[in-house]
């Protein structure tokens, strides 16, 4: 037990790295082929933050571990909500311009909502496999209308150093520190569930999750502290929609058929539904994000994870 608590934090931590180095590695291979600044910024910064959960998620779904692979989305996107957007409330001014995240918004509530609307409808209560491509065809669409709306000429001012190798070794040390903290987070984690007699979803909810939402949560605050609140707002919001169109939409691929779930499953992802239209509403009457809202967003999340642990077992 204490050797899997261990295994599972150190896992943590190289899933950070794995994930820092895979946005390091691919930024110099980009900057190299001197690759739009803006394309870097709506492709690598979106999918690096969405590597730990898309790793995690691929891992868990091959190997059969469905209830790991759905709670690991719907917690990390409950954190990011909650815990990302509450923090940085008290470490700086969060305020989301709606003028800015039109689409934005509608694929962010929309996301969990097809979830919702496959476990409540298909047989079994799960996300069966053609649902992939729903979920990749509006991943795509929605990359698509990024680059409409932000795409700028990039302008090279000299020559850039040719850092391909380089950029190329970081990456594939990434892409591989990725791999095997993936593998160790499911194997440490479905041990604690069995030695503590708790179902692995529990644990995919709520330290798995938490655990693969660190990137999110860290650049969010570092953007707010700096005065980047389009950034910190940017992220979270593209890192949702990242979980579900692209993460779900791979896992369903490698797992190789439905990924099903219970109805505790079905519930959280009715909460992350509620939790992201209240969000989308109330920052289109106020979108300054004051103290009140970004308490009662935190409370909110650590009296459903409480709630999840002790009842929803």
């Amino acid at each position: 037990m204490t050797l899997n608590i261990i295994l599972l934090i150190v896992s943590f931590v190289l899933l950070y790295y794995g994930a820092k180095w895979l946005i390091v590695g691919a930024s110099a291979i980009a900057t190299s082929l001197n690759i739009s600044k803006v394309v870097i910024g709506i492709t690598l910064v979106a999918f690096g933050t969405s590597a730990p959960e898309l790793f995690v998620n691929l891992i868990a779904a091959y190997r059969g571990h469905s209830g790991i692979a759905l709670s690991n989305i719907s917690g990390s996107n409950l954190a990011n909500i909650c815990i990302a957007y509450g923090f940085c409330v008290f470490f700086g001014k969060l305020i989301i311009d709606k003028k800015e995240f039109g689409l934005d918004f509608i694929y962010f509530c929309a996301a969990p909502l097809i979830i919702l609307f496959f476990l409540l409808i298909y047989p079994g209560g799960s996300v069966p496999l053609w649902g992939a491509v729903i979920f990749i065809v509006l991943m795509i669409l929605y990359i698509m209308s990024i680059k409409n709306r932000l795409y700028e000429e990039s302008e090279q001012i000299e020559k850039p150093v040719n850092n391909t190798l380089k950029g190329t070794l970081i990456f594939l040390a990434g892409v591989t520190a990725l791999y095997f903290s993936g593998e160790m987070i499911i194997y440490s984690a479905t041990k604690i569930s069995t030695a503590l007699g708790i179902s692995e979803t529990v644990i995919a909810l709520t330290v798995i999750a938490l655990g693969t939402s660190l990137p999110e949560i860290t650049a969010s605050l570092v953007a707010v502290r700096r005065g980047e609140t389009a950034i910190a707002a940017g992220n979270v919001i593209g890192s949702n929609i990242f979980n579900v169109f692209l993460v779900l939409g791979g896992s369903l691929i490698a797992s190789r058929g439905a990924l099903v779930a219970d109805k505790i499953i079905t519930i959280d992802y009715a909460v992350v539904s509620v939790l992201s239209i209240f969000l989308v509403i109330t920052l289109l009457v106020q979108p300054k994000i004051g103290r009140l809202r970004a308490s009662l967003l935190i409370g909110v999340y650590c009296a459903y994870m409480l709630t999840r642990v002790l009842f929803l077992n």
